[in-house]
């Protein structure tokens, strides 16, 4: 019997822990956008979830807010430079598009095998 009874207390714990990530989904606080302009609630995103991290209306994460803080705030240090981006996310490419490389380069090394 006390088994039964863990087992129910452990599933009333759980089920009180989801309804209160479940409740946050959609935001927690308000923020703004410095990419798009956006202020209100942000989503929630990755497992386990971080809240307020998903821009809704251009997608951005905080990594990408903070590489446009980065950018537009020491955009000195990066004139006249070249930036590598690996695998650019589209709400990033505006920012990054006058540093980034016009042709494309052979990314795998010399003599290296590829796969067919």
């Amino acid at each position: 019997m006390t088994g039964l009874v863990n087992r129910l207390r452990a599933a009333s714990i759980n089920a009180r822990y989801a309804g209160r990530i479940w409740k946050r989904l959609g935001g927690v606080y308000p923020r703004a956008c410095n990419i798009c302009g956006y202020s209100g609630l942000f989503n929630a995103h990755g497992l386990p979830p971080r809240f307020d991290a998903r821009c809704p209306a251009c997608g951005s994460l905080e990594r990408h807010r903070h590489q446009v803080l980065w950018i537009s705030r020491l955009t000195d240090a990066v004139r006249g430079k070249r930036v590598l981006h690996f695998a650019p996310e589209p709400s990033c490419a505006d920012i990054t598009a006058p540093w980034r490389r016009r042709t494309r380069r052979r990314t795998s090394p010399r003599g290296a095998r590829t796969r067919p």
